[in-house]
């Protein structure tokens, strides 16, 4: 993955300035900060939800602004879940099912039964067994 000199400005307000991140095959990488540094910004440029302002996108050598498909390579774990507290376990993996089209069934059951997560069990009915 490379990311070139990227920027993104709106209305006038510097959001990323100049970001620069060669990531290796094979490597991974994982983006921590504090709330409003640009983190979530970034995936959303590689997912090609945003655009950049300036600079380049590109992974497995390919232009993300030109080849959309790849984003179904990049992966990403919000800290927070609320955007979907009512929705079950199934609904979310057809959600996200929609969007990547990766989702293999498979082996999220595997996960699932392993944790004894019910696929009706719905986002704040898994967070209240942890509290």
């Amino acid at each position: 993955m490379r990311v070139e000199n990227v920027r993104k400005i709106i209305q006038g307000k510097v959001l990323l300035d100049s970001i620069t991140i060669h990531l290796e095959e094979g490597k991974q990488l994982a983006i921590f900060g504090e709330s409003g540094s640009g983190k979530t910004l970034i995936y959303k440029m590689l997912s090609s939800a945003v655009l950049p302002t300036s600079g380049s996108l590109s992974f497995f050598g390919r232009d993300l602004l030109r080849y959309p498909r790849v984003k179904e390579k990049i992966g990403y774990i919000s800290q927070d879940y609320f955007h979907y507290p009512y929705l079950s376990v199934s609904g979310l993996l057809a959600l996200y099912n929609s969007f990547y089209r990766v989702v293999n069934k498979e082996v999220c059951i595997k996960y699932l039964d392993f944790f004894k997560i019910g696929l009706k069990s719905t986002i704040s009915e898994l967070d209240k067994r942890q509290h």
